[in-house]
């Protein structure tokens, strides 16, 4: 159990540099492999992290879709819309679970993201990407407008 642990924190840590480089695909390859062993081993605290940074990778792709990274140049495109439909999925799962495992900074690291993906996905789309996801309408409602609210 340990050393398979300590591989899929590796290749997550892998992923991460790659996801600091802009090697996107390499970046999600590492994170989905740490994924398959952390649900393997029955880690959720493994998964919640796992799928926090895939949805990380894809909130950085969607940033980079736009040529910018700041959140004030959030991009408005096709590219971006997509890459923001993929993130919010796992960034919705991986703040769930960080939040009933009462876990650190993953809640706020998850939320930054769903917000950026919020401004690029627009409400209607955000909420309707959450319930495809599997989170209720009430709740998809509720983080939209938590998210919307200035810090």
């Amino acid at each position: 159990l340990g050393a398979k642990q300590e591989q899929a924190s590796v290749l997550g840590n892998i992923g991460l540099v790659w996801q600091s480089k802009g090697e996107w695909d390499k970046a999600l390859e590492y994170q989905e492999k740490a994924l398959a062993i952390d649900r393997e081993l029955g880690s959720r605290q493994g998964e919640a992290q796992d799928l926090g940074n895939i949805g990380s990778v894809y909130v950085g792709m969607m940033m980079a879709a736009g040529g910018d990274s700041s959140v004030a140049e959030l991009p408005q495109n096709d590219k971006a819309l997509t890459l923001a439909v993929k993130a919010v999925p796992k960034l919705a799962q991986a703040l769930a679970m960080f939040l009933k495992l009462g876990a650190g900074d993953g809640p706020r690291q998850c939320r930054s993201g769903l917000g950026k993906c919020l401004k690029v996905m627009g409400r209607d789309k955000f909420v309707a990407t959450c319930e495809k996801a599997g989170i209720k309408k009430e709740e998809a409602e509720e983080l939209a407008e938590a998210l919307a609210r200035p810090d």
